[in-house]
């Protein structure tokens, strides 16, 4: 229970991107260390969900951006590019960090 209240608070959009970098960090390092198999699994996904969450809550601040934008094509071409050019969400912990 410990580990979930702990990542619930991590999507704070205020923080520093390398705060929240190092939080999620030292969170999965923690969920790696757990002893017992199945508390070490349910660990895991607690932080694999957390990471998820803050990566969908980037996508939708990206979408309304981009859909109240006076320049609604520059957005979705800016959004294009971004994706096309960068690593994908979902490799290792850039989820934590896409947003920012």
């Amino acid at each position: 229970a410990a580990v979930h209240t702990q990542i619930e608070a991590m999507p704070d959009v205020h923080r520093f991107p390398f705060d929240i970098a190092v939080s999620f960090d030292q969170q999965g390092k923690s969920a790696n260390q757990v002893a017992d198999p199945e508390q070490k699994k349910a660990a895991q996904q607690v932080y694999q969900q957390a990471m998820n969450d803050r990566a969908r809550q980037a996508a939708a601040r990206s979408i309304l951006h981009a859909l109240y934008a006076p320049d609604q094509l520059r957005e979705r071409l800016t959004w294009f590019w971004f994706n096309h050019f960068n690593v994908h969400q979902y490799k290792a912990n850039i989820r934590v960090l896409v947003g920012d």
